[in-house]
């Protein structure tokens, strides 16, 4: 894997950064992708681009987000700046290269690009790259977009490969998380429908557990412990969450094609 940041004018460089066989994991936020799938990319150990979408604070100053406020932050800029220092650490420990969007959270009403840019983003990505998309688990918004905007852009590309995570730790609340036997349960779209708020999933879904090693959860810890402000908001939504075992040991992907 390779390493560093870029911005949304690097797009270009996309071909030489994942070759013909890289990953590239779409994030709505600076945590979302490597909460989600680094035990998953440890074990591919292909070059990844993490491509986070909604990374900049509001142009016109407003009242700091709930979110925000449990983090410690008293304004918006300084949790933007603070967080894209994180996820370059985060990204690091992995190897990965941080593509960072110029979109707005969802909290403080969207826009800045960042879904224009993330369109031009998947446009440019290789044949024989495969694109991660976050499944939309937990419904937020943001993370639904990210999914709907993506999968219609990617409509076409049929030697790219595409696969839904799903959102950590969101989905770690749902009562079986990670159970034997439980591709049962949600392995196909229909339970994609229920779990995400997905109207008309793919037809074709195939869930794979990616249940951590020691070795891999070694590594996603050091990933995790980077995102330091979103921690303590994080602990409240997913109980233990750094626990051992605990919620981030099991990972799940659906591939769609």
């Amino acid at each position: 894997m390779t390493s560093g940041v870029l911005g949304p004018t690097d797009v270009d460089a996309l071909t030489g950064l994942l070759g013909p066989d890289g990953v590239l994991v779409v994030s709505p936020h600076l945590d979302d992708a490597l909460l989600s799938t680094t035990g998953l990319l440890v074990r591919l150990g292909r070059p990844t681009v993490v491509a986070t979408v909604f990374t900049r604070a509001p142009e016109q100053p407003r009242p700091v987000s709930d979110w925000d406020r449990f983090s410690g932050f008293d304004d918006a800029s300084s949790a933007a700046w603070v967080r894209t220092e994180e996820d370059r650490v985060a990204c690091a420990v992995l190897g990965a290269t941080a593509l960072h969007l110029t979109g707005v959270d969802g909290a403080y009403g969207g826009g800045g690009g960042g879904l224009d840019e993330l369109r031009a983003v998947l446009a440019g990505v290789p044949d024989g790259t495969t694109v991660l998309l976050p499944a939309g688990i937990g419904g937020h918004r943001d993370h639904v977009r990210v999914r709907d905007d993506g999968l219609r852009w990617l409509t076409g590309r049929a030697r790219v490969g595409v696969q839904l995570y799903a959102d950590l730790p969101y989905a770690a609340n749902l009562w079986h998380w990670g159970a034997e036997g439980s591709e049962r349960v949600l392995g196909d779209r229909h339970a994609l429908r229920t779990i995400a708020m997905f109207d008309d999933p793919p037809a074709e879904a195939v869930l794979r557990w990616v249940r951590l090693t020691a070795a891999e959860w070694a590594v996603k810890r050091r990933a995790v412990w980077a995102y330091a402000s979103q921690l303590a908001p994080l602990s409240v939504t997913a109980r233990g969450l750094m626990s051992c075992p605990g919620p981030l040991q099991t990972e799940a992907v659906w591939r769609v094609r």
